[in-house]
């Protein structure tokens, strides 16, 4: 398991990586993960996850529970 969250980290760019988890995990559960943890496990600061949630949220379509 870590080897492939390591692989996840380094593979794309951040926003990727924030699509891929949007896509990937229930709405209910990500709405309710604090922005520090989901910014921590994608490697990057709680201000860059901000601009990258506006960004993403704008363009890419909502997703059903």
């Amino acid at each position: 398991m870590y080897s492939e969250d390591k692989a996840f980290i380094l593979s794309d760019s951040a926003e990727h990586r924030y699509i891929k988890l949007y896509e990937n995990l229930p709405r209910r559960v990500f709405r309710e993960l604090p922005s520090r943890m989901v910014a921590r496990y994608l490697g990057i600061t709680e201000q860059s996850l901000s601009r990258i949630k506006r960004s993403v949220l704008k363009n890419h379509p909502k997703k059903e529970d």
